[in-house]
């Protein structure tokens, strides 16, 4: 199993044992927030249930709940979803990220000034016990971020999560959303897997169904591709803050990051609309950095950069790009297009390199903007691979020369849904190189002009898709789905010769 680039400092895992019971966490599902077919997502909390306060004890949980009997059986009896959910205290989901076979990493926010405890269980199919695996007393710190960074877990496992605060008798009093993530499967495994890929998740009514709707599916992991939050208008630290806020706190977001794990890029409405670092102040980037990685559960490399690569079992690898910070768009002006830098010389090596020598079935590349070459080549060309050829030449030149099969582009940005081949008249291994580009919430009617041959499926409005790689069968299947009503608007097989 690769690891992220560089090192990261991860916790390791404390399996609890019957003697150590003092908290539980275990969950059969991910208990998702409630939604119905239009989109609408109904509150977490019901707000007709009326609590026994008789029936309690003094930390506020039904000690009948709670089995005092010693069992060395390692499982800690509880129903944690009879414990209370703050949302006040908790107002975000968990969001778990960074993924390997035995890691994760974990981030949300706590409106509390003491601690708040982690725990991490597995399912044992009961109501009334749950197999927890870690608990960590997070205290929060600057504006309420906690973050846990966990090893020792298991490949290939689901696992649920939530953080609980725990009374003076060892009984929790109340809880978070529950959440849910899977491991990476161990090297030499080859299963399918379903992944959720989103970007542009702008919606002005804070809805976010494309989004939310994710939880509605049984997917392995989250591929987000950028412009997760709009945070355009901030310019320090605080306002970044807060704009993260307002879209953390979404009913979509709190469904679907509570569902499975993700892996995110950022893109350009993470700093500023259409940002270049080459002119951005040093101050107004590092405070959007600062609070991305606040935000959201990924990792840095060596320097700080944000490209690195995850592997599940042998089935798929991917490779997370970085797309925005290391641009220089004044390369543009130069008549060399081999002096074109859209990606770090260094981010070019590391991932061909990756792409040689990857063991995995599909290497699918997440780069934050389309890599494919439209036929509106005028509009934003800048802002794209197509507007630095010197760079896009030298990547799928590099597939076509080395006759690297099974390399699909997933990429955002743009306002599309589309399914397409990367150049509009491939041959040789191009020909049958795909790119499959999202929307989650804003749109872009010039989808329209997206059209066969080259392209296979469009459209400009909001869209959940799903794709399956599927090792054993050889091929991609591709789902859209329609968020007013969850339906499937298209689904496609492809292969690969």
């Amino acid at each position: 199993m690769s690891k992220p680039v560089g090192e990261t400092s991860r916790r390791t895992l404390l399996k609890s044992t019957a003697a150590a019971v003092a908290v539980p966490s275990a969950l059969a599902g991910c208990a998702p927030e409630d939604g119905n077919r239009d989109g609408n997502v109904q509150p977490d909390t019901d707000p007709g249930v009326v609590l026994d306060t008789d029936a309690m004890d003094t930390d506020g949980f039904d000690t009948d709940a709670l089995d005092t009997d010693p069992v060395d059986d390692g499982l800690v009896y509880v129903d944690i979803e009879a414990v209370p959910q703050d949302d006040r205290t908790f107002p975000w989901s968990l969001c778990a990220g960074a993924m390997t076979a035995s890691q994760v990493l974990i981030t949300s926010k706590a409106i509390i000034s003491t601690k708040a405890t982690l725990w991490i269980w597995k399912d044992v199919g009961r109501t009334d016990a749950i197999d927890r695996v870690y608990e960590e007393d997070l205290v929060p710190g600057d504006a309420g971020f906690v973050s846990a960074d966990v090893d020792g877990l298991e490949p290939g496992t689901w696992y649920h999560h939530a953080l609980v605060i725990v009374g003076p008798s060892g009984t929790p009093n109340s809880r978070s959303l529950i959440g849910r993530f899977r491991t990476a499967p161990a090297a030499g495994t080859n299963e399918p897997l379903t992944v959720a890929l989103s970007a542009c998740n702008g919606d002005e009514r804070g809805f976010n169904s494309a989004f939310g709707r994710i939880a509605e599916h049984d997917v392995d992991m989250i591929l987000h591709l950028g412009d997760l939050a709009y945070n355009d208008s901030a310019e320090d630290l605080a306002q970044y803050r807060a704009s993260w806020a307002t879209w953390m706190e979404s009913p979509g977001y709190r469904r679907a990051l509570a569902s499975t794990g993700l892996y995110v890029t950022w893109d350009d409405h993470e700093v500023d609309n259409n940002w270049n670092p080459e002119t951005i102040s040093a101050a107004r980037k590092e405070a959007a950095l600062q609070a991305f990685l606040e935000t959201v559960p990924t990792v840095t490399g060596p320097g700080g950069v944000l490209w690195t690569s995850w592997r599940w079992g042998d089935t798929l690898e991917v490779f997370q790009l970085d797309c925005r910070s290391e641009r220089l768009p004044s390369t543009l002006d130069n008549d060399d297009d081999s002096d074109d830098v859209y990606i770090s010389p260094e981010q070019m090596t590391w991932l061909k390199d990756g792409l040689d020598n990857s063991p995995c079935h599909f290497k699918i590349v997440m780069t934050s903007v389309p890599i494919t070459k439209m036929p509106w080549f005028g509009i934003s060309a800048d802002d794209r691979w197509e507007g630095y050829p010197g760079q896009r030449d030298e990547l799928l030149g590099h597939i076509q020369d080395e006759d690297l099969r099974n390399v699909w582009f997933v990429g955002g940005d743009f306002h599309v849904n589309f399914v397409g081949k990367t150049d509009v008249a491939p041959t040789g291994r191009l020909a049958s190189t795909y790119e499959i580009a999202v929307t989650s919430g804003n749109i872009n009617p010039a989808a329209i002009i997206l059209l066969p041959p080259q392209v296979q499926y469009n459209s400009f409005q909001p869209r959940t898709v799903l794709a399956t790689f599927d090792p054993v069968l050889d091929q991609v299947t591709v789902t859209f789905l329609n968020p007013q009503n969850g339906q499937v608007d298209r689904r496609l097989v492809l292969r690969q010769p």
